[in-house]
């Protein structure tokens, strides 16, 4: 089966199942938190020399 509901003869008309509705404002509240700021960290920058040495390959001048 895939409904079970009376009838209904009004254009447009859409008919929502209350658990879907609930399921859907509980995934929309998830999506709407803050989301935590990103972290301030120290990321160490290598040269590309670095890994033209480890790959063998020679540096474009």
């Amino acid at each position: 089966m895939v409904a079970r509901h009376e009838r209904c003869w009004d254009t447009p008309q859409t008919l929502t199942d209350p658990a879907h509705a609930r399921a859907a404002a509980a995934m929309r509240a998830i999506r709407l938190q803050p989301v935590a700021a990103p972290v301030d960290t120290e990321v160490e920058q290598r040269s590309l020399a670095d890994y033209d040495a480890l790959l063998g390959v020679e540096g474009v001048a």
